[in-house]
This record gives structure tokens, C-alpha cells and sequence, in this order.
């Protein structure tokens, strides 16, 4: 339980499902975060971006004394409404006008913290100029970024997302092997929220594989339970296997 000295400050969310995976992700955000002050989380849409940011920031939480701060950018309206965006979610509430930068940066100058800007891709060039604008005037201040596409400014380290591993289509695996791709794990662990008797066996593995291979592209969890909700391979049901027969568990 954390102490009134080290209590959690800003408004980073408690993670409500287990993060699975991704440990050289990890490890490898964190060591850019340690080195440079802007680090930019890149990749296809719905490959974990954002959770991947979010998992850092509750690991290094304790580095920063003044908090972390998420700021969701699908959230605003454009580009204009940014600054203010950042501002309301760091305690520093003000409408946007030419002064609003500044105040925003004066506020954060005596501060240690890390902002995270989510979902930047329809704002890069508005949060590419704040977040060079910030870095210059707060020396305390680390920004993380998730987006589609690299800010493109001075001092950005980049780091791309790659899909979670998963078994190769032409070759035929057994299921303790199957089990260790980070893709079945995450499916595994989720279906099982949604049909409490699943699980991986020999009569379903293939077909989780192939469903693995073909939801890469969206978020795993809708596409577990988009799968298993629809009745894909028969997964659905509990004692259903892929072939239509045997335990799911």
C-alpha cells in the first residue's frame, strides 16, 4: 500500500485486465525513457500502444514526484483545443487563448513529471510544437507519446510496436508450444473472461492460432470476444471444441 510520501500522483488509470507480453517492449521504452526526454510510441492501430505506455508510466510512476498525466487526445475536438486539453488535465484549468502555452509551461517548469499524449495522430503537428515548446521551458518534464507516426522533432526517440508473437501459419505446432506465443497467451486469458471453461487443448489450438493471426490488426480483446460472441471454430460454447467436439478445457 503506498505511503502518504510516495502516494500516487496525476491521473494515470489502474490497469483492470492483466498486461501480457511485451517484456523486451518494456524494457526497451524504459531505457529510452531514461535516456531522453521525448519518446514516441509508434505503430498500427489497436496493437497495444497505449496499454504498452500505460504499463511504463505505472513502472516508473515512483520516479516522478509532481505525477503522471494521460491526456487523450481522441477526446478533443482539433487541434486548437490541445493546450487547453493539457492544461485542464495537469491542474492548471484555462481557456485557450495566446497566453495559454506559457501559463501551461510555467506551471510544469518546477516540476518532475511525465505526460502522456495519446492518440496524437490526427494532431501531430499541433503536439509535435507543444511538445517541443514544453521541453525547452519545463527541465524536469518527460513526454511520452503514442501515435501512428513519428512527432518528427529534435530529441524524439522512436519506438515502434511490434505485432505480438504468434505460430506461423505453415507449420504445425503442439499446443505446450502454441501456448508460449505472447498472441495465445492474451487470447487465452481473455476468452477465459468471457467462457470461464476455456481453455487451450489439442482439439482447439490451431483454430485460436488462426483466429490470433487474423485479429492482429485490432484490438485483442474485441477480437476475442468478437470470436468467441459470434461462435467462430465453434469456441463459444463450454465442451465445444474447434472440431466440434471435445473440451474446451
Amino acid at each position: 500500500m503506498p505511503t502518504a510520501s510516495k502516494r500516487r500522483v496525476g491521473n494515470l488509470p489502474y490497469e483492470l485486465t492483466s498486461f501480457v507480453g511485451r517484456r523486451r517492449e518494456l524494457a526497451e521504452t524504459k531505457r529510452l525513457l531514461s535516456v531522453t526526454r521525448l519518446v514516441t510510441i509508434t505503430g498500427a492501430g489497436g496493437i497495444g500502444k497505449t496499454r504498452l505506455a500505460c504499463r511504463v508510466a505505472s513502472e516508473v510512476l515512483r520516479t516522478f514526484d509532481d505525477g503522471v498525466w494521460l491526456v487523450d487526445l481522441s477526446e478533443i475536438p482539433d487541434g486548437s483545443s490541445l493546450v487547453a486539453a493539457v492544461s485542464d488535465i495537469v491542474g492548471k484549468p484555462a481557456e485557450y487563448n495566446e497566453h495559454t502555452a506559457p501559463k501551461l509551461a510555467e506551471h510544469l517548469a518546477p516540476k518532475t513529471a511525465l505526460l502522456i499524449l495519446d492518440c496524437c495522430d490526427q494532431f501531430i503537428a499541433s503536439t509535435a510544437a507543444l511538445c517541443a515548446f514544453l521541453l525547452r521551458s519545463c527541465p524536469g518534464l518527460r513526454i511520452l507519446t503514442t501515435t501512428r507516426q513519428a512527432l518528427g522533432i529534435g530529441g524524439e526517440a522512436v519506438f515502434r510496436v511490434p505485432p505480438m508473437t504468434v505460430p506461423s501459419e505453415d507449420l504445425q505446432h503442439p499446443v505446450h508450444s502454441t501456448s508460449r506465443c505472447e498472441a495465445i497467451t492474451l487470447f487465452t486469458e481473455r476468452a477465459a473472461t468471457i467462457v470461464p471453461e476455456f481453455g487451450l487443448t489439442d482439439a482447439n489450438h490451431v483454430a485460436v492460432s488462426a483466429i490470433c493471426r487474423e485479429i492482429l490488426s485490432i484490438p485483442v480483446d474485441e477480437g476475442v470476444s468478437g470470436n468467441l460472441r459470434s461462435g467462430a471454430c465453434g469456441l463459444d460454447r463450454p465442451g465445444v471444441g474447434a472440431d466440434g467436439g471435445g473440451s474446451l478445457k
